[in-house]
């Protein structure tokens, strides 16, 4: 029943004939923002995409590619032990992947507006990686 209802609906809109409205966007002004995994996708996606945008609001996120693939390290240095980051590295993987041609080169990143928040009593995302880091 759920999945004939997913189905229908899924086709509905895949045939719809309505477009999506054209409208006057200065792309020199598009951010993005993100809070908490929103704040973490931010950030990758800034890094990833710099030269089409112009700065990131990050509420409670971290580092591009803090995770490194790994649910430990997701799961503690990212987010409750931020001294473990090793900021460095980081900054190394994302030249390396730089040179691979996936992501922007990070020299667009020079001069975008960047807003980083945290709460000081945020017991999921322990706030700290930046303060050492800036």
């Amino acid at each position: 029943m759920m999945f004939s209802l997913f189905l229908t609906l899924t086709l509905a809109v895949a045939t719809s004939t309505n477009r999506l409205g054209t409208y006057k966007i200065d792309k020199s002004k598009i951010s993005i923002s993100g809070f908490s995994s929103g704040g973490y996708f931010s950030v990758q996606f800034h890094v990833a995409y710099s030269r089409d945008i112009m700065g990131a609001a990050v509420v409670a996120g971290g580092p591009f590619y803090c995770a490194q693939d790994s649910f430990y390290i997701a799961k503690n240095a990212c987010m409750v032990l931020p001294d473990l980051i090793d900021v460095p590295l980081l900054v190394n993987i994302t030249r390396a992947t730089e040179l691979t041609g996936t992501i922007d080169s990070v020299s667009e990143l020079r001069g975008d507006r960047v807003l980083l928040v945290s709460g000081a009593k945020d017991s999921v995302v322990v706030p700290g990686w930046w303060n050492t880091q800036f």
